[in-house]
């Protein structure tokens, strides 16, 4: 109910320090740079700080719409791991799937993808009246189809795996679900929205050059320069 009161007091703790001696508003700066580094390095060392690692004290659980081609993505972050129904127990036989930015933008060619998915789903449950069993009929379900899942994880696990998909190189999906994400997590925690952004921004906030991690891989564009709210637009 008080994450910023959660934090202050195991960083008190760990540093052995009175709330007197050391207030919550400047315990919490302990956790963002340029004070704090550690959580703008590319191989994560905040895990080995107590202070840095105070973070664990707070976990998060989210309930996600996505794809299951975004949900595969998401399996990659082990530490936010999430409890994903199996697609029988969800499956209503109506067309349910996710729509990629490019193909909204283009009501011609959402025309023709709404056209071929109704399409596959069709003929998904012309498969099942068929007598195949259910289980290996949805195998023929599209990597568009929707799924609900409920991720958790702790503040930590959970800043790294923003770290990695705000960036403008990662997958599209993946990228707009952390967006949201990160947009609710900073209204509850707005002291450590600079921490809370691409791997670049949370740089330059912690004074560390270059500012991309990325090198030749950069996505060109100054994202460092940028808060969270220009994302969405500057994306698209």
């Amino acid at each position: 109910g008080n994450p910023q009161r959660v934090l202050a007091i195991s960083i008190r703790n760990v540093l052995g320090r009175s709330e007197e001696e050391l207030p919550d508003s400047e315990a919490l700066q302990m956790l963002i740079p340029p004070k704090n580094k550690l959580l703008a390095d590319v191989f994560d060392i905040g895990m080995l700080d107590k202070v840095t690692a105070s973070l664990r004290k707070v976990n998060l659980v989210f309930i996600t719409t996505l794809s299951h081609t975004a949900d595969s993505q998401r399996q990659r972050h082990r530490r936010t791991p999430a409890s994903t129904p199996p697609i029988e127990n969800t499956y209503s036989g109506e067309p349910d799937y996710i729509t990629p930015l490019v193909i909204r933008t283009s009501p011609d060619l959402k025309k023709v993808y709404d056209f071929y998915m109704e399409r596959i789903y069709e003929n998904v449950e012309k498969v099942i009246r068929s007598g195949v069993p259910k289980e290996w009929a949805l195998m023929l379900l599209p990597n568009a189809h929707r799924l609900k899942v409920e991720e958790s994880g702790d503040l930590f696990d959970w800043q790294h795996r923003w770290k990695q998909r705000l960036c403008f190189l990662a997958q599209e999906e993946i990228f707009f679900i952390s967006l949201e994400q990160v947009r609710q997590v900073s209204e509850a925690l707005p002291e450590l929205s600079s921490v809370l952004l691409a791997p670049c921004g949370i740089r330059k906030n912690a004074r560390i050059s270059p500012y991309c991690p990325e090198g030749k891989r950069w996505c060109g564009q100054p994202v460092y320069h940028w808060a969270i709210d220009e994302y969405q637009r500057r994306s698209i």
